[in-house]
């Protein structure tokens, strides 16, 4: 068994393989006699009843595959179809596939289960957030192969000499980001509910401020960084005179270090 499911599953081969396993094993189980139990391998469709049989599906995205399946479905002769999503666009895609169901079957009855639980807790050791730090390093370099944005902040400021606004946040600034936008996604999802039960904004990424009465944005819990930091930031002016107004160090407001690359007096 791979020790790091994580690193295994971003090789292709590996992914194909165990996906292909997986779809044999599912098939091949025990179910009751009712059960229709459709698996994608590829271009195949496998199914446990030789009498369920679907044609070849070339579709690349399990997205629209989906919409595959709901059709043979109701072609079927089912009428009731329950899709658990966490994607919005199989959503958009059902909405507009909806009146070509109709025509398959008249009384298709499409139902759509996001597959999100609200007010659940988010801390920094949660997978989900371990998940999310991966997600945010590729918006800044699809190519970095780190896992946490404080690794990637310092590969992408070190070694490729990208600029602080070009670098993810930091891992607990981050939290306190993702912990606000899960609470208001919680809302959303419990919207159907006469009572929600929304936990205290306060544990999760808001802070109350008595002088306004209102709830405002917890940017970071740790320590502000120490005013000497401030050195690490550095310009590569190439004017003999020294730097210019263009010069990333007056732009801040702080004078020029030996990390820069200026003509200025340090």
């Amino acid at each position: 068994m791979p020790t790091n499911w994580r690193k295994f599953l971003r090789d292709e081969n590996n992914k194909q393989e165990l996906f292909e396993f997986l779809a044999d094993k599912i098939v091949a189980y025990n179910y009751p006699e009712e059960k229709e139990v459709f698996v994608t391998k590829g271009q195949e469709v496998l199914a446990n009843k030789v009498t369920s049989q679907m044609s070849l599906c070339d579709h690349e995205e399990a997205v629209t595959r989906l919409i595959v399946h709901i059709g043979d479905a109701l072609t079927k002769g089912w009428s009731t179809c329950l899709v658990r999503t966490v994607d919005t666009d199989v959503v958009v895609i059902l909405i507009g596939k909806f009146f070509h169901f109709k025509t398959l079957n008249s009384a298709a009855n499409i139902w759509v289960a996001f597959v999100f639980d609200p007010f659940t807790p988010i801390e920094s050791e949660s997978p989900n957030f371990i998940l999310l730090q991966r997600f945010t390093i590729l918006l800044y370099n699809k190519h970095s192969s780190a896992e946490l944005v404080n690794e990637a902040r310092q590969e992408l400021f070190c070694r490729e000499n990208k600029s602080m606004e070009n670098i993810p946040p930091t891992s607990n600034a981050l939290l306190q980001h993702i912990k606000r936008a899960a609470y208001q996604a919680s809302i959303w999802v419990s919207s159907d509910q006469s009572e929600q039960r929304r936990p205290s904004p306060k544990s999760w990424g808001w802070t109350w401020e008595e002088q306004s009465k209102k709830w405002i944005p917890v940017w970071i819990t740790q320590a502000i960084a120490s005013t000497a930091c401030l050195e690490l930031v550095k310009c590569a002016c190439k004017s003999v005179k020294g730097c210019g107004s263009r010069c990333t160090c007056k732009k801040a407001n702080w004078s020029c270090t030996e990390l820069c690359k200026c003509n200025c007096l340090k």
